[in-house]
């Protein structure tokens, strides 16, 4: 979490940082954190789908991009 909001710090406008984070805090159960995450990403791009995004990730595995998938949706991101 810390290289995420490190990220952030340098590039704040940088999409990738806040929608890990947003998947982090999800995971961790932290409701409002990946809500708040969240918001800043569809800031950055209203158009902003979770589907895509994986789709453009470096890494392809379908049973994780599934899960990652799941979890940016848990933190308020559309499919």
């Amino acid at each position: 979490m810390a290289s995420f909001k490190k990220a952030i710090a340098l590039k704040a406008n940088h999409i990738y940082p806040h929608t890990f984070l947003a998947a982090v805090h999800a995971d961790l159960g932290q409701t409002d954190k990946a809500n708040s995450a969240a918001k800043e990403v569809l800031r950055l791009d209203p158009n902003f789908s979770s589907t895509r995004f994986m789709h453009n990730h470096t890494f392809h595995d379908s049973e994780r991009d599934i899960i990652f998938i799941d979890l940016l949706m848990r933190a308020g991101l559309p499919e």
